[in-house]
């Protein structure tokens, strides 16, 4: 049974897209129902109804980040912040049409409810942020929780805003960038 998808978590997929693209208001259960390929009552008997649905959806989006950032860290044991922080980067531009469609749900519908993150991320901000924390803390041992904060949510803010914009189709060459910006 492994590499199968079960069904809900085709239906998340699929109102994952929709969510992003329309908005909680300009997507319906039957539209992603049609757009999963399932019918309605499955979407009724995993979730009840459109808004828990949604719920999901975010969760499972900003869950699935701060598992990437954590084992992308586990995976790079002692690794400077500033490398760290190239390895997000990379990271996102890998993953972009994912980056690319959370982003658009999260500022489309900022509903963001305390139980869809992670306790350990809730204080700093963005899904996988105590990861940065800890990288950080671990190369600055003295610095004030305050201070380590503000860095974690400038760089995630700095990394994700260079991974949205290098993955635009609107940026012309984005190609030659990417490779200029990796030689600093």
């Amino acid at each position: 049974m492994s590499g199968e998808v079960s069904t809900k978590e085709k239906i998340i997929a699929h109102a994952h897209k929709l969510f992003a693209e329309k908005g909680y208001n300009g997507v319906s259960v039957r539209e992603i129902s049609q757009s999963a390929d399932v019918n309605i009552a499955a979407i009724n008997y995993h979730f009840s109804n459109k808004e828990n649905l949604y719920r999901h959806t975010v969760q499972a989006s900003i869950t699935e980040m701060a598992n990437d950032m954590r084992s992308l860290f586990d995976n790079n044991r002692g690794v400077s912040p500033e490398d760290f922080a190239i390895l997000m980067f990379d990271y996102f531009i890998e993953n972009s049409d994912d980056l690319k469609t959370s982003f658009k749900m999260f500022v489309i519908n900022s509903e963001i409810h305390p139980e869809m993150i992670d306790p350990e991320d809730e204080i700093i901000g963005p899904p996988g942020g105590k990861v940065m924390y800890d990288c950080l803390k671990s190369f600055k041992p003295k610095a004030s929780h305050d201070d380590l904060i503000f860095a974690v949510r400038v760089i995630f803010t700095t990394v994700i805003h260079k991974a949205l914009v290098f993955t635009s189709s609107c940026l012309v060459g984005r190609e030659k960038m990417y490779k200029v910006s990796r030689q600093d």
